[in-house]
């Protein structure tokens, strides 16, 4: 199969993985959050956030090496290697994992009553480190199969892990058991899910399991990892510093009103990108290929990411209302302002993959340090100043600063960089855009209404993109092809 065939069969796989997962974490999070009220909402997001923070000291970067190490492995048709590969660095993660989750139901206690001085996150807490294993084991196999480019089993058991977690929560929930039910629940779907990856695997790549061991350059990929250790742990720090600093700073209802809009930005950010699929890719290609390829996926996220920052905005307030009801209202000036991650947040990915497929990933590490500096910084002072909405503020400024810088690494790294008229013509369309949609089309009072004006909007920004020369029709012909 040619490369261009694998990149665009996989990226499709990917839509349906991401669909289903974005579509499938809104359904539950609406669902949950409309069960729940803004408050519990709000101790769910923080016993989640917490929860993942930790689990980023049980992966440190382990995930990403499996990608790297085991595709590259796979890609010079090394089935031994890739075997060893895949079995040291699982059973490194899964030391790691019990240990990072025991920590976390110990000191539960501790956490809920010192640290954030809400006792009721002290069960959610301890069903949180329940919830680390099976996701920690979940995510292994999720990356392996990324790794083997089987990006379809990876999305079928993204869906059947939404599934799962749909139906059990709310019936934990009417049960009594709250937020202790959904992350219960949310722990026994993640089991699921790397339950059927294990069974495919077995069945379709047991050679993983009963590969030669084989000598491999430990040195190197001990270096790799130390550098996508610290990357790891700044990174996802940087992502929910504000979540954790709400947490401490604010009423729990705050938290739930941020965490709210947060999870309908990510949406949209998580179907745009196409990083999943184009890291394994990276990894083995030319320098040459390697900016080819580059530049496409930069010009298709950007055609995509840069509308969507702009559009969310227009369709904030009814969209709020309609999802998550009209006590959630409140996160609409939240929304929109994240909102403008989503163009971040998409190329900010792909310049982070081009360097660790290229193994310099302590250079986005350092990068990422210091937006998370400044994370911490602009969110004390905005929230102290704006509440919520100013963690909003101090998260877009963060994360731009880091795509800028990144972008600059890149080049000075690779001379690679994205053409500055895959930026411009898109800015050009979507100003076309908001323009019909401030001055032509009626204000959305109504979902009805901004379905309506969504519709048009996006009729009118390919048109105009088009009509710049933005994209041929033909690339869109070889996409349906």
């Amino acid at each position: 199969m040619s490369l261009k065939k694998i990149v665009f069969r996989n990226a499709i796989f990917n839509a349906i993985k991401y669909g289903a997962d974005r579509i499938g974490a809104i359904i539950f999070t609406v669902i949950i959050a409309r069960m729940l009220d803004p408050e519990l909402f709000g101790i769910y997001s923080i016993a989640l956030s917490t929860g993942l923070l930790f689990l980023t000291f049980a992966d440190l970067g382990i995930n990403n090496a499996m990608v790297r190490y085991v595709s590259e492995a796979f890609g010079k048709q090394n089935k031994d290697l890739a075997s060893t590969y895949f079995k040291y660095l699982l059973k490194f993660k899964l030391a790691l994992t019990l240990i990072i989750s025991a920590v976390m139901i110990v000191f539960s206690k501790q956490l809920a009553e010192f640290l954030f001085n809400k006792p009721e996150l002290f069960m959610p807490f301890i069903a949180v480190g329940v919830f680390l294993i099976f996701q920690s084991i979940f995510s292994s196999f999720d990356s392996l199969f990324y790794a083997l480019q089987k990006v379809n089993s990876a999305a079928i058991s993204r869906f059947l892990f939404e599934v799962v977690r749909i139906i059990l929560a709310p019936i934990l929930i009417i049960l009594g058991f709250a937020v202790f039910g959904v992350l219960i629940g949310s722990a026994i779907a993640a089991g699921a899910a790397a339950l059927f990856l294990l069974i495919i695997m077995m069945r379709e790549h047991s050679h993983l399991i009963n590969g030669a061991k084989v000598d491999f350059d430990k040195k190197k990929l001990l270096n790799y990892l130390y550098a996508l250790t610290i990357s790891s742990i700044a990174g996802v720090f940087f992502i929910y510093i504000d979540t954790l600093m709400l947490g401490v700073m604010l009423p729990a209802e705050f938290t739930g009103y941020y965490r709210a809009a947060y999870a309908l930005v990510y949406a949209v950010i998580g179907i745009i990108s196409l990083v999943d699929v184009t890291f394994p890719i990276f990894t083995q290609l030319d320098e040459e290929k390697l900016n080819t390829v580059f530049q496409k996926v930069f010009k298709y996220s950007a055609i995509l990411s840069i509308p969507a920052s702009i559009g969310v905005p227009f369709i904030a307030a009814p969209f709020i209302k309609i999802i998550y009801g009209v006590e959630y209202l409140p996160a609409v000036p939240a929304l929109a302002a994240l909102s403008l991650l989503i163009f971040a947040s998409t190329s900010g990915a792909l310049f982070t993959s081009m360097l660790n497929a290229r193994e310099r990933p302590y250079l986005p590490a350092k990068i990422i340090i210091v937006g998370l500096i400044l994370n911490i910084i602009l969110n004390y002072f905005f929230i102290l100043r704006w509440g919520y909405v100013g963690a909003a503020y101090a998260t877009i400024i963060s994360n731009y600063l880091v795509v800028i810088i990144t972008a600059i690494i890149l080049r000075q790294q690779m001379k690679v960089s994205p053409k500055i008229m895959h930026i411009i013509k898109p800015i050009i369309a979507t100003a076309v855009m908001a323009v019909v949609l401030i001055f032509l089309l009626p204000e959305p009072t109504r979902i009805s209404i901004g379905g309506f004006n969504a519709i048009v909007a996006v009729g009118i920004y390919f048109v105009s993109l088009w009509i710049i020369k933005g994209f041929k029709i033909s690339e869109l012909t070889n996409l349906v092809n």
